[in-house]
């Protein structure tokens, strides 16, 4: 995207005439810690000090260390796949850690990788002892 005498512009306006196609540019969207969810910056009434912005480097970054991103920024299936795919094996005795950290329904169940980091992103979500 880029502007030309304060208008926006996108590579798809070249295939735009040719498909048929209207091109909408969206504002910015953020999280912001006041509304407590997405919203544009154009309509959030506060400012950019309460908006939590998305770089796509900063989650890269956070995967590559093996540390959960915020579900605020991706979600936790997507993380916990990804996870589980960059550190296979990572852990010792994954049952164990499953047993200790979360409910069950009282069988005895074989816990995966991916299955381990959403149980655990479920934890760092629950927001009613906050």
């Amino acid at each position: 995207m880029f502007y030309d005498h304060n208008v926006a512009h996108t590579v798809l306006e070249r295939y735009k005439n040719d498909l048929n196609l209207d091109i909408v540019v969206l504002p910015e969207l953020v999280y912001c810690d006041e509304c407590k969810t997405l919203v544009s910056t154009k309509t959030c009434p506060h400012g950019q000090h309460h908006h939590i912005k998305y770089h796509a480097q900063t989650l890269k970054t956070l995967l590559l260390a093996g540390i959960l991103p915020p579900a605020i920024l991706m979600r936790r299936d997507i993380s916990a796949m990804i996870l589980s795919e960059l550190f296979p094996n990572r852990f010792e005795n994954i049952q164990k850690l499953c047993d200790d950290l979360f409910p069950s329904n009282g069988l005895l169940e074989k816990q995966t990788e991916r299955e381990f980091y959403e149980n655990l992103m479920k934890l760092y979500q629950t927001t009613s002892l906050t």
